[in-house]
């Protein structure tokens, strides 16, 4: 930032957006659980993210918006202490790293007819208005479009990789967001004290809540369907056990990529959300943090695939993900145990042949520009390339 640039701040503490939150839901639970993350969130945001009087705006609204899902869930879990007997059964869940197909996989496997999965709009907008499980969703429906149309507007690099959909299938870290414990926020800012105190949290509260939310939207929309579960985010490097452990029967899948590639495409994606916050150039911070987070999470994984070889994992190609997708289909489901019908497959296929990546998704960027070298890759992947190369 130049020194003529203007530095914005969110300035409602953590005690004045909950009270602000209250007031909106006319709720009135204190909600102390998050009060410790969101104030260190607010710190991060105001001293480290360097945020644009867009950003600031868009991330207070953010928020609010996180508040007033989690007040009405607390209602509705107090008023419906069933909910939490809904059980997630089996649920398929894909567990690649960022930028390795494994969106094109998720979204396939949606169209099939044959797992629930997570439209954007149920879980940008998690909790019910009224309490009343009947209710009509427009006003949910319209507050997910009016976002995806923001992001439209204002992160078009964002939207041409991974693009929201009101309807379309999305990752579960955005219910998770609700928790006030995950990194999604870095998406938007530059907030290592945040991630920091995040780093310290067991990912056993993370999968707890994130449970707790599956419940809350299966009780809403899906009460009795016996259809498994699909769920994809690429946050679970290292916890395959804690997500074997908090969903009994889950199937794993990993997509996989050679760092060359799968890197800097995740460091541009991640751009893409930061420009529409702030007016800093982040792309070396992102490189340098991403590239050695990724190398992590890639080491954890392996440590807990070789101390836990129960856990079944099925490897998935990203270029068979791209040539041959009906036959990396075929191999889920004999891995899954689960009939691929005739209806399903053409499903998937009309999927896939409608959702040609568009010629704005195409790679517009080279290692470079994010402060890396592909020696620099090479040598931090080493290992995982070592042993998944066959998989590139």
């Amino acid at each position: 930032m130049n020194s003529t640039s203007k530095i914005f701040q969110i300035t409602p503490s953590a005690r004045q957006l909950m009270a602000t939150a209250r007031e909106m839901t006319g709720i009135d639970i204190v909600d102390s659980v998050v009060e410790e993350g969101l104030t260190i969130l607010l710190h991060s945001f105001n001293t480290e993210a360097q945020l644009n009087q867009i950003g600031v705006a868009a991330q207070e609204k953010r928020l609010l918006r996180l508040l007033c899902n989690r007040l009405r869930m607390l209602r509705d879990f107090t008023a419906h202490p069933e909910i939490v007997e809904q059980e997630i059964a089996n649920p398929l869940i894909i567990i690649g790293g960022p930028r390795t197909g494994s969106t094109k996989l998720h979204k396939m496997l949606a169209a099939s007819g044959d797992f629930v999965y997570l439209p954007f709009w149920q879980a940008h907008c998690l909790s019910l208005r009224s309490g009343d499980r009947h209710e009509r969703p427009a006003e949910r429906i319209q507050e997910a479009d009016e976002y995806v149309r923001w992001m439209d507007q204002n992160a078009p690099g964002a939207q041409a990789n991974h693009g929201y959909g009101t309807f379309e299938p999305e990752e579960e870290m955005l219910i998770c967001e609700h928790s006030f414990c995950t990194t999604f926020s870095a998406l938007f800012g530059e907030i290592p004290s945040f991630m920091a105190w995040w780093a310290t949290h067991d990912f056993r509260d993370y999968a707890k809540f994130l449970k707790q939310g599956l419940q809350y939207l299966q009780w809403q929309f899906h009460d009795g369907d016996p259809r498994p579960w699909l769920l994809k985010t690429p946050v679970y490097s290292g916890v395959e056990t804690i997500l074997a452990e908090a969903f009994p029967g889950a199937r794993l899948i990993s997509t996989h990529r050679h760092p060359l590639a799968s890197v800097p495409s995740t460091v541009n994606l991640v751009n893409g959300y930061r420009v529409s916050s702030s007016e800093v150039d982040w792309r070396h911070t992102l490189g340098r943090d991403f590239c050695e987070g990724l190398a992590i999470g890639t080491e954890q994984t392996m440590a807990v695939r070789d101390s836990h070889p129960q856990l079944n994992v099925l490897d998935i190609r990203y270029k068979a993900l791209t040539n041959h997708a009906e036959h990396v289909i075929e191999n889920i489901y004999a891995h899954i145990g689960m009939p691929l019908s005739s209806l399903a497959r053409q499903n998937m296929r009309d999927w896939e042949s409608t959702h040609q990546a568009p010629k704005s998704a195409l790679k517009q960027y080279s290692t470079s520009d994010f402060g890396l070298t592909d020696e620099m890759i090479n040598t931090r992947f080493a290992k995982y390339i070592e042993r998944f190369n066959h998989y590139f």
